[in-house]
């Protein structure tokens, strides 16, 4: 019980802890306000960066496809990538916690497949920060459950980026 409170206490305050302990913002990796901003919702914000071919997804939360905020926000992202047609998208899975297995095959069908078939090849992915989180985001990118789309996970941002942008300077070269 004392580890069950413990644990829950860290989850609450650990934004404040780190930033007190080590001075640093917590979430202060990639400033996405310089970003024009597409859409905003409960799990998710996508960036367009003024780069053809490429958008910027920002992901939090827990991921369950019986919420339907959840369920409007990745179709929403799927809209935003078709209708921009992305090539490439950086998805910061930074303040992801948790994706309930079921819906992992249902981002498979309903993101992955959609994207596929509209033309996205890439997908970079900047890893969870919770150990739950990589665990789940693992799971969320292995070769099952993604079949055409080429994904990498970073955890540094802006590695990140610049593997996006290298990847779509190498197919405008070709």
């Amino acid at each position: 019980m004392i580890l069950k409170k413990l644990w829950l206490f860290y989850i609450y305050y650990r934004k404040l802890i780190i930033e007190k302990i080590f001075y640093i913002n917590y979430y202060d990796f990639m400033d996405y306000s310089k970003y024009k901003l597409l859409y905003k919702g409960k799990y998710g914000s996508i960036y367009d960066p003024g780069v053809e071919g490429f958008l910027i997804c920002e992901y939090s939360g827990y991921w369950d496809k019986s919420d339907e905020k959840f369920v409007e926000d990745m179709l929403k992202g799927v809209d935003l990538l078709i209708k921009h047609k992305a090539i490439v998208d950086l998805c910061d899975h930074r303040k992801e916690h948790v994706i309930e297995p079921s819906t992992i095959e249902w981002i498979r069908v309903n993101w992955y497949k959609k994207l596929f078939e509209s033309g996205l090849k890439y997908e970079v992915c900047i890893a969870p920060e919770s150990i739950v989180g990589k665990l789940s985001h693992k799971r969320l990118v292995s070769s099952e459950t993604i079949e055409n789309v080429k994904v990498d996970t970073f955890v540094d941002a802006d590695e990140a980026y610049s593997a996006c942008l290298k990847y779509l300077k190498n197919i405008m070269n070709k």
